[in-house]
């Protein structure tokens, strides 16, 4: 009876066998890969987040700077607009740079140095131009600083 081939019927039920224990692995295989596709696409998302913050902080440098120089030329308090608008531009960038890089130390260093360089520039250049300039007796001190 038995002649050592299978029959048609037990070859098509191996073969689903087979599919059946292979279908865990793919799903499993599968799983983990969206898995990770997902982690990778947060990761994605928030380093974007991150660069236009920054973009932002730059910006807002540019036109603390723009301003000065503004005034400095023309003598208007109109042209400190963009300074003191950059002010607060910066403060609310470097705000939700330390918050989105909170878990980072190395980066909350950076920024903290930014923040300094920043404090310090508005104070030691930008600050005293700007008072040198509204007195007319110190304006040339005020251009030439």
């Amino acid at each position: 009876m038995f002649d050592g081939s299978l029959r048609i019927g037990t070859k098509f039920g191996a073969a689903f066998v087979a599919i059946i224990a292979i279908f865990p692995s793919i799903s499993a295989v599968t799983y983990y890969s969206l898995k990770n596709i997902e982690e990778i696409d947060a990761w994605n998302t928030h380093t974007y987040e991150v660069l236009g913050q920054a973009n932002i902080l730059i910006g807002s440098v540019v036109n603390q700077e723009t301003g000065v120089r503004g005034f400095l030329v023309s003598g208007d308090d109109n042209f400190l607009e963009p300074y003191l608008g950059g002010k607060e531009s910066f403060r609310n960038a470097l705000n939700q740079l330390l918050s989105l890089t909170s878990e980072n130390p190395a980066q909350q260093e950076r920024l903290r140095r930014i923040e300094r360089f920043e404090q310090d520039w508005r104070t030691t250049i930008a600050e005293r131009e700007i008072s040198l300039m509204r007195n007319q007796a110190t304006r040339e001190q005020a251009r030439a600083l």
